[in-house]
């Protein structure tokens, strides 16, 4: 069998995998620089106070603490 003999199949396997390969392979490029750039974007720029859920309890009055005199 000669390697210049190929199925149809085969050509069209070769023609996607040329035409659409480029194209994936900077689509995954891209996807990795935007998670990087999230990454250092949740990282240089914290939240200036803590999510509403973590709040804590005002220091008036602390936990245990009986108002009473």
């Amino acid at each position: 069998m000669s390697m210049k003999t190929a199925t149809a199949g085969d050509r069209v396997l070769t023609k996607v995998a040329v035409r659409v390969m480029p194209s994936l392979a900077l689509l995954y490029f891209v996807n990795y620089l935007d998670r990087v750039n999230i990454g250092f974007a949740h990282n240089s720029h914290p939240p200036a106070r803590p999510p509403p859920l973590m709040e804590t309890r005002s220091a008036a009055a602390p936990s245990g603490a009986s108002s009473r005199p």
